[in-house]
């Protein structure tokens, strides 16, 4: 089959870390005193000592007007009202069935807590921004649905500013400006966390009814919204804890919910009475962008009194009569009205995409050439630029990319430039083609080839929706980097220091059973093919649950199985139907047909635990789980017919 050939000659790839690289890893990954974070901004990577980053978040957990202190998990509580609320919805006709299901999160896991060091406001003793990694959370696919309804009710706010293109856009208007002006920057401070429940809901009520017309209403969404902002939990290592005010940075609705509150405070504070003063007002989330009419007083006293309201929104103000530096842009005076330049902050470190990055091809190929045009598209000025593009070229052969190629695509990017100033170009990301999306690996120029080439025989089962589709469109998804691998946010209690708490790794019997006859003990196993040996990581008995197990053949193949039940009950199973098998002389089980085919007996069977997935951290489906690792087992050992005994090889699991 081409799906074997492929497997086949993927062994052929190697890593593209060296034998010093992985050893490197492991000894970052085994210091436990030791937290690796990205800075939370300017992409630096900060070393931090473990009980400076525990003792700086739980001084941060201890503001009880914030943060409560849960006594156990809420999960299930939580999960109840989401489920009765669903269902209301269901009986009233809001959603439908495949609404309710996407909405539902049968295992969901418990939101973390984490935070990246802000290495720009203090770099030897960083404060941390709080981020709750919720992916997989109870309530995670509700915040994508909520967010669908209010985003678009974002971009018709007044101030909106989708991002730097809409600056410049914006900018590029200004011919002249009047010798009375300011640049004014406005930053809301902790804007996630300071939102009241009751004005932040009462904000998004308020933008539904006046630019909303649908199925579900309105009261069904803010009652999902109540739920999310109010059902607001994380586990910090075994605590866990609820946040009582704001949202947490990190849900997917959380942008859209502090835009909508931030417009609602414009709109009551702001814009109605400074209109003579606000030549120009754009905010992107929690930074604001003024051009102001009046003088340096005029414009302290107007954050000075916003400052003074009975509202947690506080500002800190920056303001220059020639320049200053808004998002990625330094904005500055000049003849012909308004000019722009790149910015870049003192903090900022070289994080340009790795030329030996195990990327696809086409992507690493392409980031030369928008990011010069990046460059070239912020700056007015054609020799600012070209400086510009000249240090961005260094930053690309600091890591690893050819002279040459960077040559050609920086002359490429400025001959656009030169012909007019061309506008960013909007993704038009509506398609009714299907797309077929995995992780690059070394054979996925192969398995495209392979799925177009055999298109047509999928086109010829009805059942299937492809008849009348074209190939799917390949996309890729982000693997596995350095950052997974090094970045731990889930902090775990250490281990016992000596083995005689647990027990020593490896299958031992429980000494209490018929299974114990067949089983084969120790702490490591040998690959059937190769001879490799592997080392079984937890201590396994007859009666482990949630194992993966190797059956030993007489004949020398292998059979790789798991099991939700004891071991003890699934060897059970095995004997019956190899027992019924050898006396009917046939069976629908591989294993059992194998044992009538070779004339094997029951006495030969043997068997040895090999693995165990353990009850998951965060909580999710720790069967899915056991599901990949059968999977992975079954490659990695080879056990597929005719080399092993195993017939099934699902990789379904893994969508």
């Amino acid at each position: 089959m081409e799906s074997n050939d492929i497997i086949e000659h993927s062994r052929k790839f190697f890593s593209n870390l060296t034998i010093l690289e992985r050893e490197a890893i492991n000894t970052l990954r085994n210091d436990k005193q030791l937290i690796i974070r990205p800075a939370d901004k300017g992409g630096a990577i900060v070393l931090l000592d473990l009980m400076y980053y525990r003792g700086e978040l739980l001084q941060q957990l201890s503001d009880s007007f914030v943060y409560e202190k849960l006594t156990s998990d809420p999960t299930s509580q939580f999960k109840l009202k989401l489920d009765l609320e669903l269902e209301q919805a269901m009986t009233a006709g809001w959603i439908n069935e495949t609404c309710r299901n996407f909405l539902t999160t049968q295992f969901p896991k418990c939101p973390i807590i984490y935070t990246l060091p802000k290495v720009h406001k203090d770099p030897l003793t960083p404060p941390g921004r709080p981020i709750i990694s919720a992916r997989g959370s109870l309530f995670s696919n509700v915040a994508l649905y909520l967010d669908s309804f209010l985003q678009p009710l974002c971009q018709r706010m007044r101030s909106y500013l989708a991002d730097t293109s809409a600056l410049l856009d914006i900018l590029q208007r200004y011919d002249t400006l009047p010798t009375d002006t300011l640049f004014v920057t406005l930053d809301v401070r902790n804007l996630y966390t300071i939102i009241p429940l009751d004005e932040g809901v009462a904000a998004c009520r308020q933008a539904l009814m006046e630019g909303y017309k649908g199925v579900p209403p309105v009261e069904f969404l803010i009652s999902l919204l109540h739920l999310v902002l109010t059902c607001n939990y994380f586990r910090f290592e075994q605590t866990f804890y609820l946040q009582k005010t704001g949202t947490a940075m990190g849900s997917n609705v959380a942008p859209s919910y502090a835009n909508l509150y931030m417009d609602s405070f414009e709109c009551n504070y702001i814009l109605p009475k400074y209109t003579d003063n606000l030549l120009l007002y754009l905010r992107y989330i929690d930074d604001i962008f003024i051009i102001w009419r009046g003088d340096h007083i005029g414009v302290e006293s107007f954050v000075a009194s916003l400052n003074d309201l009975s509202t947690p929104v506080k500002f800190t103000l920056h303001y220059d009569k020639e320049a200053i530096d808004f998002l990625d842009v330094r904005i500055f005076r000049s003849p012909s009205g308004i000019g722009t330049t790149l910015y870049r902050k003192s903090t900022d470190r070289n994080t340009v995409l790795h030329a030996h990055s195990f990327h696809p091809p086409a992507v690493t190929r392409s980031i030369p050439y928008t990011q010069f045009l990046r460059v070239f598209r912020i700056n007015t000025d054609l020799a600012t630029a070209s400086q510009q593009a000249n240090d961005m070229r260094d930053r690309f052969i600091e890591r690893g990319y050819n002279l040459e190629f960077l040559t050609m695509e920086l002359e490429k990017a400025k001959a656009n430039i030169l012909g007019g100033r061309p506008k960013a170009k909007g993704t038009d990301t509506h398609t009714d083609r299907m797309v077929f999306v995995s992780n690059f690996i070394p054979a996925s120029r192969d398995i495209n080839a392979t799925i177009k080439k055999n298109w047509s025989i999928l086109q010829l089962d009805s059942n299937l929706p492809f008849t009348q589709m074209p190939p799917p469109m390949c996309a890729y998804r982000r693997g596995r980097s350095l950052r997974d691998m090094l970045m731990v946010t889930d902090l775990k209690p250490e281990l016992p220091g000596t083995w005689l708490r647990t027990g020593k790794p490896g299958c031992y019997r429980c000494g209490n059973c018929k299974t114990c006859g067949c089983l084969i003990t120790g702490a490591t196993f040998a690959h059937p093919h190769n001879g490799k040996r592997y080392l079984i990581r937890y201590r396994l008995n007859c009666m482990s649950e949630y194992v993966i197990y190797c059956i030993m053949c007489p004949c020398g193949l292998f059979y790789i199985g798991k099991c939700i039940t004891t071991f003890r009950i699934r060897m059970n199973n095995h004997r019956s139907v190899i027992r019924s098998a050898l006396a009917t002389g046939n069976s629908d089980s591989p294993l059992a047909r194998h044992f009538v085919q070779q004339r094997h007996t029951l006495p030969m069977l043997r068997a040895m635990l090999i693995d165990h997935i353990p009850p998951l951290a965060r909580g999710g489906d720790r069967s899915k789980s056991l599901l990949q690792r059968e999977a992975q087992w079954i490659h990695r050992l080879d056990t597929i017919a005719p080399r092993g005994l195993n017939e099934m090889f699902s990789l379904s699991c893994f969508l």
